[in-house]
C-alpha cells in the first residue's frame, strides 16, 4: 500500500554526522504505528544519548553494531539483532562507539499488543531481545532488512509483517484501547475513579486491566502521557515559562512539574528544554 515518499534528512553536530529517513505511516496502520524511522550516525568518538520515556513502545532493529543500554535494568547491555523497550518511568542511556545504523518503529499500545500478542505488563520497565518476541517466521527480520538496499523497501517489509500479525490477532482490545485513549486525550489529566465508573468496573479491576493492556497502572500511564505532552510542548509549542506550562498541562504547580521531570527524565526542566535533538525521537 502506498505510504508516501521517503524523506531523508541529514545533519552534523561537531564531528558527528547523522541521517534520518521517514515517511508517513499508511492510514490503515496509523492506529498501530506511531512512526518508522531509518537512521544512521557516524562519529569519530563514542556517542551517548539520553532517551526519555514515552507512552509508546520502541522496537529497534539494529543493522550495524549493537547499542549499549544503561538503565535501572541494564548496565551496558547489548542486543545483537535489536530490542523492544516496554513502557517505563525512567530514562535510558544509549551508547555506541562511533557508528550505528538501523530501523526504529514506534508502536502504539494497540500495535504492540497485535505484533507481539502478549500482555504488555510482561514488557513493562524492561528491554527485551527482539527475536524473543517475534514469531518464528519473522526472527530473521534483521538479516532480511540488511539484504534490502533502500529505506522504502525496509519500511515496506516492516509494514508487511505488522499487517500479517494483525491478521492473526484474535484478541478484542476495544475496551482497553478506548480507556487508554481517554487518558491520552486528556493529556494525562483525567479522573480515574470516574473513568472506572464509566466502564462499570471497580478502580482495582480497571488497574488490573489497564496494566495488562499497556504495562502500567492508569495513574502511571497518565504521568507518562502528561510528561510526553510537556516534551512535545517544549519542542514544538510557543515559548512559555515553566509556571505557565505547569498550569497549562495540569501539574499542581511549577515545583510539581520539576519533580516529575527529574523523576522521569533524570534531568532538570531546564536541561530537558535544552536537550534539543534526540536521534530516535526525531520523527515524533
Amino acid at each position: 500500500m502506498y505510504s508516501g515518499v521517503v524523506q531523508v534528512t541529514q545533519g552534523r553536530s561537531g564531528s558527528s554526522h547523522w541521517e534520518l529517513a521517514t515517511r508517513p505511516v499508511p492510514l490503515d496502520l496509523s492506529p498501530y504505528i506511531h512512526h518508522i524511522t531509518g537512521y544512521l550516525e557516524q562519529a569519530a568518538h563514542t556517542v551517548s544519548q539520553r532517551q526519555f520515556p514515552e507512552p509508546r513502545l520502541v522496537m529497534i532493529i539494529e543493522l550495524g553494531p549493537p547499542l549499549r543500554l544503561t538503565d535501572p535494568g541494564h548496565d551496558g547491555a547489548r542486543f545483537k539483532s535489536g530490542f523492544v523497550a516496554g513502557l517505563g518511568l525512567f530514562p535510558t542511556v544509549t551508547e555506541h562507539d562511533g557508528h550505528q545504523r538501523g530501523v526504529e518503529v514506534g508502536l502504539t499500545l494497540l500495535g504492540a499488543r497485535a505484533l507481539f500478542q502478549c500482555p504488555l505488563d510482561a514488557l513493562a520497565g524492561r528491554t527485551v531481545s527482539l527475536p524473543d518476541l517475534l514469531p518464528r517466521g519473522h526472527q530473521r527480520l534483521k538479516e532480511q532488512l540488511q539484504e534490502l538496499t533502500s529505506h522504502e523497501a525496509r519500511f515496506n517489509l516492516v509494514e508487511q509483517i505488522i499487517r500479517a500479525r494483525l491478521a492473526t490477532d484474535r484478541t478484542d482490545h476495544t475496551l482497553m484501547q478506548w480507556t487508554c485513549t481517554q487518558i491520552e486525550r486528556s493529556g494525562g489529566n483525567i479522573n480515574l475513579r470516574a473513568l472506572a465508573r464509566t466502564l462499570g468496573y471497580s478502580p482495582r479491576h480497571m488497574v488490573r486491566l489497564v496494566r495488562a493492556h499497556c504495562g502500567l497502572a492508569p495513574k502511571q500511564y497518565a504521568r507518562l502521557v502528561r510528561f510526553d505532552c510537556l516534551r512535545q510542548r517544549l519542542t514544538h509549542g510557543p515559548r512559555a515559562g515553566f509556571a505557565e506550562l505547569a498550569a497549562e498541562l495540569g501539574y499542581h504547580d511549577q515545583a510539581h512539574l520539576g519533580r516529575e521531570v527529574r523523576e522521569l527524565a533524570g534531568v532538570t526542566p531546564t536541561q530537558l528544554k535544552a536537550s534539543g535533538f534526540v536521534l530516535w525521537d526525531a520523527a515524533g
